[in-house]
This record gives structure tokens, sequence and C-alpha cells, in this order.
């Protein structure tokens, strides 16, 4: 049963949710984060996953949206499930504990809800004034149960939210890029985590003023994650029918609030791989967030959905509407 959660992918993108426009597949369920903390408004981590760092003694809340797009009422448990990185893989299992995990409550903790329709669950975060320092990691889970019509014998579906929990201190984070090389379909590059914190990594790449004029693109990665000293490859991919080239490439790699920006001239080959040199170029992130400083004034004029009874941080406010994560 732990195998079929063993690698969920917890992404999110920008649209828009409201009760007529169900931001889930029809028959799929979805959760989202509704809250991000105002200081992490520049990092776009912070607006899919719960990536914080905190004090011992703190204890803190956010706010998730669970959706039902199916035409029936679903009944949904939360868990608090343990998650770790293997090399470049994120790999979560709702049914298994640690640390941080036994740091979580949910409310409401066991919940139906109506087709088409969803419901706001509170986790409530309490580190122990003894905690250590360091990251720990983990996912809140919204776990369903549909009989299978043979005999007692049940399917579950999860969806999740990641957790990133510093405590006793911020932790650098940083990355080294190198072994650039192409393909005749794809452009990669070594990414290692040089820091003291995981990292969320992405690359996109654009091309112009190749053969004719054409330019293409923008091209991204799949994200990878990556622990403390590993490294992983970006891989990515561009359509073979392309031009060999030569093309004006851009290739920005980035986690967080770190963005590396390299530039150059790249010739697709038409087999195996070639070396690719780029430069690292003085790149203005205010360009690279613009999407985020647009959520950031959202968060602004937004008002908090409610108040509770907990420590607020640096602040947090209602995130923009974003799509949830989707498991059929």
């Amino acid at each position: 049963m732990r195998k079929l959660f063993a690698t969920l992918a917890l992404l999110l993108v920008a649209a828009p949710a409201r009760a007529d426009d169900v931001p889930v597949a029809p028959g799929s369920v979805g959760i989202r984060l509704l809250e991000a903390p105002v200081s992490g408004r520049g990092d776009p981590r912070a607006l899919s996953y719960i990536v914080d760092t905190v004090q011992p003694g703190t204890t803190f809340a956010r706010d998730l949206e669970v959706w039902n797009g199916a035409a029936e009422r679903i009944t949904f448990s939360m868990h608090a499930g343990a998650a770790e990185i293997r090399s470049d893989e994120w790999v979560a299992d709702p049914f298994a504990a640690n640390e941080l995990t036994r740091w979580v409550s949910f409310r409401p903790r066991r919940f139906t809800v109506q087709p088409r329709t969803a419901q706001v669950v509170t986790a409530t975060i309490r580190v122990p004034r003894r905690a250590t320092a360091g990251e720990r990691y983990a996912a809140l889970f919204a776990v369903t149960e549909e009989s299978t019509g043979e005999g007692n014998l049940k399917q579950r579906s999860a969806v999740g939210v990641r957790v990133y929990l510093v405590t006793g201190g911020d932790l650098p984070s940083a990355f080294t890029v190198s072994n650039l090389r192409a393909t005749p379909d794809a452009i990669l590059a070594d990414v290692r985590n040089t820091g003291e914190r995981a990292l969320d990594v992405t690359g996109r790449l654009t091309l112009r003023d190749g053969p004719s004029g054409l330019s293409a693109g923008p091209f991204d990665s799949p994200q990878l994650t990556l622990a403390v000293g590993a490294t992983g490859t970006v891989r990515v991919s561009v359509s073979p029918d392309l031009p060999r080239g030569p093309w004006d490439a851009r290739l920005v790699i980035r986690s967080g609030r770190i963005v590396y920006e390299l530039s150059g001239t790249i010739t697709l080959p038409t087999t195996g791989g070639h070396p690719v040199k780029l430069v690292e170029g003085n790149f203005p992130l205010l360009q690279l967030s613009l999407a985020g400083v647009a959520a950031g004034l959202l968060l602004l004029i937004r008002r908090r959905r409610r108040k509770r009874p907990v420590t607020r941080l640096t602040g947090f406010e209602p995130m923009p509407a974003r799509t949830p994560e989707v498991i059929p």
C-alpha cells in the first residue's frame, strides 16, 4: 500500500478557483495551500509548499483547501506523513511518522466534502521548546477511501502539500551548475546542492535569433529536488524538429530566491551529446520574479480569512487562487 504513495508530485499552478469552476478534473480530488508567509513572498516555493524557519517553542497554523471534483460526496481524513529526499527524488508516505509529523494536528481531521465543493482545513504545527536545530520534511495529506465492491477491500487516493521546516535559525541555500551539454532534444546541466537545506531546482531555456531569425521557447524542465550535498541533472527538453542552429540561448536555473542565468550561442547536435559553453550573467531577479511580485500585491490587498489564537511568525496573508495538485 505504501508504494502507492511513494512519489507524489506536489506542485501547483496558477488558476482561478470558484464554486462554478472546480479546479480539479472530473472524478479527481485536490489540495492546495491557502496562505503564504509574508516574509516568503519572494520565494516561489512558499506559494506551493509550507516553507518556514521558526524558533523552538513556536506554534503556527496554515489553511489548506481540499477539493472534491467527483459527482458524489467523498469522506477524507487528514494525515501528516513522513517525507525524505533520496538523491533527486521527494518521497512521502501519508502513513509513516517522523519527528515533524508528531508536531502536526488538523481541524477538522475527518470530514465529508460534497460534489464539486471544497473544505478548508487548518493545520497547526507546534514546535517543542527542546527541538534541535535543522531542517525537517513532511507532507500534509488528504486521504480518501473508496470501496471497490470486493469484500472489505478499499482503494485509497491521496493528495498532499510538502512541508520544509527549519528550526533554530535560518540555513543558507546554494548550488553550483556544471557540465552543460546538448543533445538533439534537450539541454542538460548538472546541479550540486552546496548549501545546508534542500532545494527544488527548475530550469527554463529560451532560444532566439536562430536560423531565419526564428525564436523558440521558453522550455521548462521538470522540478528536481536535491538533498544537501546531492547532485542531479536538470533536463530541459526541446522539440527535435528545431533547426540545428546556431541559436542565442538563455538558460535560467533557479531554486527559490537563488537564480543563475547562463547565456551564449548553442548549436543542437544531430546525434549524441556535445558540451555547451554558456556564460553566467547578471540576471535581474525582479524580472524573473514578476509573477511573484503580482502575487505579493494580491497578498497585501486581500484580507485574512479569519483569526486564530496561534503565533503568526512574521505574518501570513491569504494566497491568490491556485489550482490544487490532482491525483485521479
